[in-house]
């Protein structure tokens, strides 16, 4: 698999990875720049690639109703699919020869795995597809887990909390420390 490409440039005494548009990260020295790029590309790698998994998935699901869906609903799923698989394509690419598509096509192919959720469960709550429902509702929890895993782990790393190194245990079954939480689809089914 391709690696994400990142640039060590030395300025004023200090070693910068450009990230984004705007965002680079400062270093004392060449070692601490190339750690911080390994956990980086750690971070990219594992959450654009659950992202795949799960856009497979949707589509997997897609190709098995397709046969039920009206001509705009299939339209709209095309779009989402070809939008996607050229972000993700993006990503990779490293066409500019910098990082800034990079990190936007990530954003986009995010955005792009939103919309197919989005508009094949606006398909099966319209046509009241009990089964495709069950089988979207796990995958909006899986994506929602991904979204807010990535956002926490680039903020981690900004902050200096490394990455795959502590591990976080929760008890599901202690209720002092957990209040019991009402799902989102029991509540719109009553």
């Amino acid at each position: 698999m391709d690696k994400l490409k990142f640039d060590i440039t030395f300025n004023r005494n200090r070693y910068s990875v450009f990230i984004d548009w705007g965002v680079s990260h400062k270093f004392r020295n060449k070692n601490q720049a190339k750690a911080f790029i390994k956990k980086f590309r750690d971070v990219i790698h594992d959450n654009v690639l659950i992202l795949g998994a799960i856009q497979s998935q949707l589509v997997a699901i897609r190709n098995l109703y397709y046969p039920f869906f009206n001509l705009m609903t299939k339209r709209d799923l095309k779009i989402c699919i070809e939008d996607f698989e050229q972000s993700y394509y993006f990503i990779y690419g490293n066409l500019a020869g910098d990082n800034h598509v990079q990190f936007n096509q990530i954003r986009v192919s995010f955005n792009c795995v939103q919309s197919l959720l989005d508009c094949l469960k606006k398909d099966a709550q319209v046509n009241k597809r009990k089964v495709m429902l069950a089988q979207l509702y796990p995958l909006q929890k899986m994506y929602d887990l991904v979204l807010s895993s990535y956002a926490n782990d680039i903020r981690g790393l900004t902050d200096g909390v490394s990455y795959r190194t502590e591990l976080k245990t929760i008890n599901p079954l202690d209720e002092t420390k957990n209040e019991p939480k009402h799902s989102i689809r029991r509540q719109t089914a009553s």
